[in-house]
């Protein structure tokens, strides 16, 4: 017998669940910082985060016992304020479809061919367009995306959403920072710029070395202790690739020639201490300076937040329009990502290069 409308949405709720949370597993920005627990819910027309600069008191030195403590608060407060995007769509089952497929084997099909798409198309979108600032299309739109903040420093965008008309990360020397980022002006004044490297003469000859002087660059700033440095990297195809290369000459034995190869087998591997990712949507095709000659983010989660104010949710099914023949549902979500620490991000480009 047909699909009903109720046999359809008891399958969505039993399937849901997984459903959302593979979602936040296929957007590999979104899993890295749910697994170091960088996500939290909050309210309001803004969020706001204060930068701290310098110690709130200064200390003397004690030689006498007669000397006074100076109690002047001495700390230097800037602040970073951004608001958050809510974005939805409708998700239209035809009847016609309703009708060829049968009971509960048949919804399964229909959540997968519909929903389940929704969630994969959405995810692509997303996670190009944080690394980019350009989106696949095939969801959102990179106008539709442009309320969200993204990693490349290049992009600029007019949405009206507070905080969000510059890209994150700038592909400059720390000095040359000077975009307002999250309504804040960078600078090196008060640690607000993040970490660049820029190779030179290609991978082989100074890739290695110009990546780990950025990695410790980014630790130097990290509150945790400067031997906390980024605990993730996105790599584009071809720096991953003459990396991987690196790491054969690199090994001695039969055993970690083994480990490494497992890794290769995938799409990440250790690589100075943190996960580096062969990053499929990082297209360096997107970009217009620096990095279209490669290009490794190193990001630190401690200095992310990513702040939900409602988690992605799909509706029941309902037959909401009188005069077409399908059942509806709403796909409906508002969150921001936020860098309170951008002293701890950082950015290597010319890695594509052998």
């Amino acid at each position: 017998m047909p699909v009903s409308t109720d046999v359809l949405n008891s399958t969505l709720q039993d399937l849901k669940g997984p459903l959302l949370m593979s979602f936040e597993e296929k957007v590999p920005l979104f899993n890295w910082l749910k697994k170091a627990s960088r996500t939290s819910s909050e309210k309001g027309t803004w969020i706001q985060r204060l930068l701290m600069g310098g110690s709130p008191t200064s200390g003397i030195a004690l030689r006498n016992g007669g000397e006074t403590f100076d109690t002047t608060r001495t700390e230097q407060v800037q602040k970073i304020l951004i608001g958050t995007q809510r974005f939805g769509c409708a998700i239209a089952i035809p009847g016609l479809d309703l009708e060829i497929n049968d009971g509960k084997l048949g919804a399964i099909k229909l959540i997968k061919e519909y929903p389940a798409a929704v969630i994969a198309a959405m995810a692509i979108d997303l996670d190009r367009y944080f690394l980019t600032g350009v989106s696949n299309g095939r969801f959102l739109a990179t106008s539709e995306c442009q309320g969200w903040n993204t990693l490349n420093g290049e992009k600029v965008n007019a949405t009206g959403i507070t905080g969000v008309t510059n890209g994150l990360i700038d592909f400059a020397a720390t000095t040359a920072q000077t975009d307002t980022v999250q309504s804040l002006a960078k600078s090196t004044a008060y640690n607000y710029v993040n970490q660049y490297g820029n190779i030179v003469g290609g991978w082989a000859a100074a890739g290695r070395k110009t990546t780990t002087k950025t990695y410790r660059q980014c630790a130097r700033y990290n509150t945790s202790g400067p031997d906390k440095g980024p605990d993730i990297m996105f790599a584009d195809d071809d720096t991953y690739a003459n990396i991987e290369t690196e790491d054969r000459t690199l090994v001695r034995t039969e055993y970690v020639q083994s480990d490494i190869d497992k890794g290769i087998a995938g799409l990440h591997r250790r690589f100075l201490n943190a996960d580096l990712v062969a990053a499929q949507n990082l297209i360096l095709t997107d970009f217009t300076t620096a990095p279209v000659n490669g290009l490794i983010y190193l990001l630190t989660s401690s200095g992310f937040e990513k702040i939900d104010y409602k988690t992605f949710d799909i509706s029941n099914f309902e037959d909401r329009i009188a005069n077409q023949d399908n059942v509806v549902a709403k796909g409906l979500g508002q969150f921001a990502l936020i860098c309170p620490n951008m002293a701890v991000q950082g950015a290597v480009t010319g890695g594509a290069n052998p």
